[in-house]
């Protein structure tokens, strides 16, 4: 499972984070490491004293722009949050690795972390397919990130007693944030700039996500949404 996830630090602000999970990184060795809009250089003195053991993934981490940049190629996108909400789609981490292997048994994982001091942004969760819970019975509802990180690295690298599924090609982020933009532009007044319009449009991505579409269906679904425009 891990050598198909990718850790997503999104704004972190902490060099000592960087540094952190950074060595969990070179513990775990999940496929990649991403800094999305980072505040702390994965060059900072302090990030590579913490992570002096694994400064091969402080140097290779990729660095992107935005939130859907570092995540484009990804078959799905997991945010991890403390806050919880009837409209967020959400489970346990402990239910995760089977939600994957049913949902993405093939492609890569975004495994997205909010920045320390605030977390995940709600335009952020809105990119997400879901959203995963770290399960904690103390009066403190959130982890540091770090801490965090390991956790979620730990549990999804457990070994699995049930058969892997038979691999298959899923659309990626990208294809599908394409698939919703084209339907927008097919169904202006459903799908249309207006609040409305916006949490229609994060509810279809979530829908064309949870249906796990391969390419080919996302390709039929862009000729439906031609012939709706017409």
């Amino acid at each position: 499972m891990l050598s198909r996830c990718d850790v997503v630090l999104v704004g972190t602000a902490n060099p000592e984070n960087l540094g952190g999970v950074a060595r969990l990184a070179a513990n775990f060795a999940p496929a990649s490491l991403v800094l999305a809009a980072p505040r702390a250089r994965p060059d900072d003195p302090r990030a590579l004293v913490v992570g002096r053991m694994a400064a091969e993934w402080l140097a290779g981490a990729r660095v992107a722009a935005t939130l859907d940049d570092a995540v484009a190629g990804a078959a799905c996108v997991v945010g991890f949050s403390a806050r919880r909400g009837a409209r967020r789609p959400s489970l346990e981490l402990r239910a995760l690795a089977a939600w994957l292997g049913a949902r993405a048994p093939s492609g890569r994982v975004a495994l997205v972390f909010g920045p320390e001091d605030a977390g995940l942004a709600a335009s952020d969760v809105d990119r997400c397919d879901v959203v995963a819970h770290i399960e904690l019975g103390g009066a403190l509802p959130s982890l540091n990130l770090t801490q965090a990180v390991a956790i979620a690295l730990w549990e999804l690298g457990r070994p699995s007693e049930a058969p892997p599924p038979a691999p298959r090609a899923l659309a990626t982020h990208a294809e599908l944030d394409a698939l919703v933009a084209h339907a927008a532009r097919a169904l202006p007044a459903w799908l249309g700039d207006d609040a409305d319009g916006e949490r229609r449009r994060v509810h279809l991505r979530r829908v064309l996500a949870a249906a796990a579409l391969a390419p080919a269906d996302v390709r039929a679904l862009h000729g439906l949404c031609t012939h709706l425009a017409r």
